[in-house]
């Protein structure tokens, strides 16, 4: 099976899109971390490059500036890390990213533990710790409080270390992560050995000892076995001791771990200093200080010149123990400038991260002002384009409007016309039944015309006049619009079968009371012959109220249907007796009163015609 890094490259070498190129970039980088921090940070730099490019990829530019920063740690340049850091946790924090959040105040953890700002590193590890609870990230939860431990470690506060390492431990376990499990069994023996519950850290080192040897964790297993080896030469159980620290010291030479081959050394050259074997402890020692000089780690090379000074003093041998005591002073001395330099630089860096800090601030401040810009400026588009298409379609409205309203005036002031033309004379020399049937049209258009003034006059009201919608009493509101119908009814010999009872709804009464007359009226004149209608209602659901007006007239077609709330839509001619105006006035009066209104055809095999509704919101 191939590596994960060559896998990612390969990906990364067939990647196009953009987004799919920084997600791997910042995959590769998070492999070779602990690898080649070199290569890590030049895909990191990469990633951040190509992200900044497509600022549509948030998440990729935060995580980059997160490679970007943890490359710099491994590196040993917090300053910058430091920079990347607060970066990435500004931008987080803008784009409301709890994840990336916790993440990046995790890594802030790290690099103010590292530069001894503890109060610092604890405070992001207990912010880190409180978002991943709020967005229940379990495994971050448990990294922010390893991170509060090791915190705690360094602070000597072993019982606040416990208590978080255990916690993280419990999360892991839960998890089945057990390779952070032998992490924090290990971190636990090592609180646990400080306190003095020497069996205690030696159950936990002991079973992280088995887990890392489980999953063939190498470096771990070393890493165990010194820490259990420190237990038994506290127990003062020399030969246990010597047993994990020589398993320590071949496991680091076999793997070519030189620091915990360093240490394991050391830890045997004082076994066998306490067991009075100075020919067994001195080549030990002085192969320990050989490698601390080598790889340059000054506190062990004090330790291992100490070591070596006294095992020589208690042997009477003053010379050599001079000899080591003295480089023992010149290397303390020396590491005790470079730690107030260290100090200072640190000091330094702080400094100038408060400055990055304002900065990120201002940064932060001014995303989130031109967030809200860019949401105030698209509110106010969509608010101009919903106004414009609402102009648009009152435009078109009134043009239709205009054009039905011109038809449907024309036909009866025709008719008014021709009536009127008559002279006197010419009207006495027709019959009496002629001189009946022009009275009559001359009536009906007037009729007519009255009718349409009156329609025109309700859709003003409707458009222009804002009413309180409140509980109806709907038997007279249908009673009242039955009586208007009376003359229509009776013309036609209509029956009306209505129910005994209504239920209760939400409306405007005088609006009502108009689509009831529309419906009728339009029952009337469409149903059968002699018409009949049945009106009623029903409840819908817990919410709604559907009124229904049901004729027996010739029904219409699906296309009729679609076509017969539309706004002034009339039907073919042979269907319209009247004006058009009607049914839009009807729509836009339930609408205005947050109803619904719609036409269904009758139950096949039962009765032909329509049925008409309109729904009204349920009343209390």
């Amino acid at each position: 099976m191939a590596h994960p890094v060559e896998q990612l490259e390969a990906q990364l070498a067939a990647a196009i899109d953009p987004r799919e190129r920084v997600d791997i970039l910042n995959a590769l980088s998070k492999e070779l971390r602990d690898v080649d921090a070199q290569r890590a940070m030049a895909h990191a730099q990469a990633a951040h490059d190509l992200a900044l490019a497509n600022p549509a990829h948030v998440g990729g530019l935060i995580l980059s500036l997160a490679c970007l920063a943890e490359s710099n740690m491994q590196l040993g340049k917090p300053e910058p890390a430091l920079t990347q850091a607060l970066e990435g946790l500004s931008l987080s924090e803008v784009h409301k990213s709890l994840p990336l959040q916790a993440q990046m105040l995790r890594i802030l953890n790290s690099i103010y533990e590292h530069l001894g700002d503890y109060p610092t590193a604890l405070h992001y590890a207990y912010r880190s710790l409180e978002i991943s609870q709020s967005c229940a990230d379990r495994i971050g939860e448990a990294l922010a409080l390893n991170l509060m431990g090791i915190v705690y470690d360094k602070l000597g506060d072993y019982r606040h270390a416990l208590s978080a390492y255990d916690q993280a431990l419990a999360i892991f376990e839960d998890a089945g992560r057990r390779r952070h499990v032998a992490v924090l069994l290990n971190n636990i023996a090592d609180a646990c050995f400080f306190l003095g519950e020497l069996d205690r850290a030696l159950d936990y080192g002991q079973r992280s000892l088995q887990i890392t040897r489980e999953l063939g964790l190498g470096m771990g297993e070393a890493t165990v076995l010194s820490t259990i080896g420190d237990i038994y030469l506290k127990k003062a159980a020399y030969d246990q001791a010597l047993d994990c620290f020589g398993q320590a010291l071949d496991l680091a030479r076999q793997l070519g771990f030189r620091y915990i081959e360093m240490c394991a050394l050391i830890s045997m050259g004082k076994v066998h200093s306490a067991l009075r074997r100075p020919a067994e402890a001195t080549p030990l020692l002085e192969q320990a200080v050989a490698i601390a000089a080598e790889i340059g780690a000054r506190n062990e090379l004090c330790e291992g010149h100490q070591a070596l000074a006294d095992l020589h003093k208690q042997h009477e041998d003053y010379r050599a123990a001079l000899a080591h005591y003295e480089q023992y002073r010149a290397v303390k001395e020396a590491l005790f400038n470079e730690d107030a330099d260290k100090r200072i630089r640190n000091l330094q860096v702080i400094h100038h991260t408060e400055t990055a800090l304002k900065e990120a601030e201002i940064y932060r401040l001014r995303s989130v002002e031109l967030e809200h810009e860019i949401s105030a400026r698209q509110q106010a588009e969509d608010r101009l384009r919903h106004y414009a298409d609402e102009l648009e379609r009152q435009n078109a409205e009134l043009e239709a409007f205009a054009h039905t309203v011109a038809h449907d005036l024309k036909n009866p002031l025709n008719s008014l016309r021709l009536v009127s033309s008559l002279s006197p004379h010419e009207f006495e020399e027709l019959p009496a039944e002629e001189q009946y049937d022009l009275l009559r049209v001359a009536d009906r258009c007037g009729r007519r015309i009255d009718n349409i003034i009156d329609e025109l006059l309700l859709l003003t009201s409707v458009r222009g006049q804002q009413v309180e919608p409140q509980l109806l009493d709907m038997g007279p509101i249908v009673e009242r619009a039955l009586d208007r119908l009376h003359y229509l009814i009776a013309s036609y010999e209509a029956k009306v079968q209505q129910p005994a009872g209504w239920p209760a709804a939400i409306g405007y009464g005088p609006w009502i009371e108009e689509v009831w007359v529309n419906y009728l009226s339009n029952a009337l004149k469409y149903g059968g012959r002699p018409p009949h209608v049945q009106i009623g209602a029903e409840p819908l659901d817990t919410t709604w109220i559907r009124f229904w007006v049901r004729d027996d007239g010739a029904g219409l077609t699906a296309e009729e249907q679609d076509r017969l709330f539309a706004p002034f839509e009339r039907l073919h001619q042979v269907r319209t007796e009247g004006h058009g105006l009607g049914l839009s006035i009807v729509r836009r009066i339930v609408e205005k009163l947050g109803g619904r209104v719609g036409v269904l055809p009758n139950v096949p095999d039962e009765q032909a015609g329509s049925t008409f509704y309109f729904d009204l919101p349920r009343g209390g």
